[in-house]
C-alpha cells in the first residue's frame, strides 16, 4: 500500500484540525491543549496575533521539511489555529458545527 503524500495529509488534517475547533465533549480536550498551548506561547510572546501565529506554523512546516506525519499533527493545530484566527477557515469550522448540530 502506497502511503499519503503531503497534499492529502494537509486537506485531512484541515478537516481534522476544523472539526477539533467545531467539536465539543469528548473532542474539546484537543481543543484545550492547543488552547493552552496557543496560550503559553502569546504569553512569551504577546504580539502574537493568531494569524501570526499560523504564519509562524506554516514556516515551521515548510523549513523543516517534515514527514507525512509530522506534517499531519503540525498541520492539525495549524488549521485549529487558522479557523480561530477568522476568514475562510473559521468558516469552514462553522459548517462542520452546523453538520454536527443536524446530525445530533
Amino acid at each position: 500500500m502506497k502511503p499519503l503524500g503531503w497534499g492529502v495529509c494537509l486537506v485531512l488534517s484541515m478537516i481534522a484540525g476544523a472539526a477539533y475547533n467545531a467539536a465539543g465533549p469528548p473532542f474539546d480536550i484537543v481543543s484545550s491543549l492547543v488552547r493552552d498551548g496557543v496560550g503559553m506561547f502569546t504569553d512569551v510572546f504577546p504580539g502574537y496575533s493568531m494569524a501570526a501565529l499560523a504564519l509562524t506554523l506554516l514556516i515551521i512546516i515548510l523549513y523543516k521539511k517534515l514527514t507525512t506525519r509530522g506534517v499531519s499533527m503540525l498541520g492539525i493545530v495549524f488549521w485549529h489555529v487558522a479557523s480561530g484566527a477568522g476568514g475562510g477557515f473559521s468558516i469552514v469550522a462553522a459548517k462542520i458545527a452546523v453538520i454536527m448540530q443536524g446530525l445530533a
